[in-house]
């Protein structure tokens, strides 16, 4: 992995370049000097014999922890990392074997592979892709980088550099003789500290020790695909939280191309199940390549860290235990979309039952709650903005044949529903109890679109779902045009197992 530790020192250190004006020469050389030296992995493959070993540890936006990598430049990574209220993990990615290692869990997740061709498993990053450029040419570009005359920037009597502008910012830049550089922000707006420690290569034996699967207590075997997305995810993840920080513009956008209304992205979805699906799969590919990754691969990672389950396994297992409780149709269609858009099936049909694990909220009022008596119907979809949901949101309209046609206010790569309105003008929306793990009966999402695609008042909804096994703990509302009633339902875990 390339430059994985240099996302965080960008993030203390370019606000403050940004308009830092040096006095002397002499400091802005300095500088400059430190951030080439900080950033050369991010250009710089290691040479013969050798590896790529970088520590940093520190303080920032609250987080404090430790992570150290290590890469040799010809595919093969080792990364561990301790951030302060999380469980620690080691993972490496070697030549045919790679593994990630939760230490307090004494557990391993081992992946057995071809080679892997190439420097890095850097490739499939978006985000990364956009950023790497921009973090290589840094250095170049503040030397000619012009600054207002509202900033300080002098040298500390310990031969550092001190930038500061009024309350916002207040940074030290400390080098040592053994090469870590230290860098402390005061200022309220970026405050951490940082410290770069064996920002060096190293000979090539002592980083493959690196590599040496650990002797723990349980071992499970896990599939390469998924480790090597988590890994690309969460890199992805981290360059994209910095790009939207200081350049917006850079960051890629899962939903280019697709039309937009009102600034949000709109779909048509017509004819049979086959067709459906694939339409969705070549109109949102990019849109569904980041949903899956974020969902199960994001999510996952940290869900895996913290419950010692890995959790693409956990999500096949969950939509397999589901299985016979949903429609062929609805199958055929999330297959027809994975194929098209170039994706794994069980990555498709493990995402469609991701709600099944998290939950959001929503509500109808009208009658004296209501100015006129107006029927209202609202829903609540703002949960997991930190891992970028929002940006595949997505309006699909669907027109299946010899069904109600209806529209789904959702994300790429959903073939079910959590909010969806029919053309007969009844609404559903859900809101998510307990009960998570309870999985005898249709899958919550997949069993709201069979509602849209069925029936047209609130009454025919909820007969149909008084005699259809469903899932975890939910409570649902409903609402419709035509009788101009709504309803809430229910729907416990605890006395659904009975």
């Amino acid at each position: 992995m390339r430059k994985l530790a240099l996302l965080i020192i960008i993030v203390l250190l370019i606000p403050s370049m940004a308009i830092a004006k040096a006095d002397v020469n002499a400091v802005k050389g300095e500088l400059i000097q430190i951030l080439t030296e900080l950033t050369q992995p991010a250009s710089k493959n290691p040479d013969e014999g050798k590896a790529w070993k970088l520590v940093l540890d520190g303080e920032v936006m609250g987080k404090a922890g430790n992570i150290a990598v290590a890469w040799d430049g010809k595919g093969r990574h080792a990364i561990s990392a301790k951030v302060k209220g999380m469980p620690s993990v080691q993972a490496a990615f070697g030549e045919t074997e790679s593994w990630v290692y939760l230490p307090e869990k004494n557990k391993v997740f081992v992946a057995s592979h071809d080679k892997f061709e190439g420097p890095t498993l850097l490739t499939e990053c978006n985000s990364w892709t956009a950023l790497g450029p921009w973090i290589q040419g840094l250095p170049g570009v503040l030397m000619f980088l012009p600054v207002p005359d509202d900033v300080t920037v002098d040298m500390t009597d310990e031969d550092g550099i001190l930038i500061q502008k009024d309350e916002d910012i207040d940074l030290r830049i400390q080098r040592s003789e053994d090469g870590t550089v230290d860098i402390v922000s005061e200022s309220k707006k970026y405050a951490g500290r940082l410290s770069f420690k064996d920002w060096k290569q190293v000979p090539v034996d002592s980083f493959e020790k690196l590599l040496q699967l650990p002797d723990a207590k349980e071992k499970e075997s896990v599939d390469i695909a998924d480790m090597r997305a988590m890994f690309n995810t969460m890199i992805d993840y981290g360059s994209e939280a910095l790009l939207t920080q200081f350049n917006k513009k850079m960051v890629p956008d899962p939903l280019a191309g697709v039309r937009k209304e009102q600034g949000v992205g709109v779909v048509l979805l017509k004819g049979t199940p086959e067709e459906m699906g694939k339409q969705h799969g070549t109109l949102l590919k990019d849109a569904i390549h980041y949903n899956m990754h974020r969902t199960l691969h994001g999510v996952g990672f940290l869900y895996t860290v913290e419950s010692g389950d890995w959790f693409p396994k956990k999500m096949l297992e969950t939509w397999k235990a589901q299985e016979k409780y949903v429609p062929e149709r609805y199958k055929q269609e999330i297959m027809a979309m994975a194929d098209a858009s170039g994706i794994s099936r069980d990555w498709a049909l493990s995402t469609n039952v991701f709600p099944e694990l998290f939950h959001c909220s929503g509500l109808a009022m009208c009658g004296k709650a209501t100015e006129g008596g107006v029927l209202y119907h609202g829903r609540v979809l703002d949960y997991m903005t930190q891992v970028g949901l929002q940006n595949t949101a997505v309006v699909k309209v669907f027109q299946p044949e010899g069904r109600n046609a209806w529209a789904d206010i959702g994300y790429a790569g959903m073939c079910s529903t959590v909010t969806a309105m029919n053309e007969k003008g009844l609404a559903m929306g859900e809101m998510g109890g307990r009960g998570e793990g309870y999985t005898d009966g249709i899958p919550m999402s997949i069993m709201m679109r069979e509602i849209m695609e069925r029936f047209e008042t609130t009454q025919e909804a909820l007969d149909w779902m008084a005699k259809t096994p469903r899932t975890c703990e939910y409570f649902y509302v409903l609402s419709d045009a035509k009788t101009k009633r709504m309803a809430g339902v229910a729907s416990y875990a605890a006395e659904l197992a009975k």
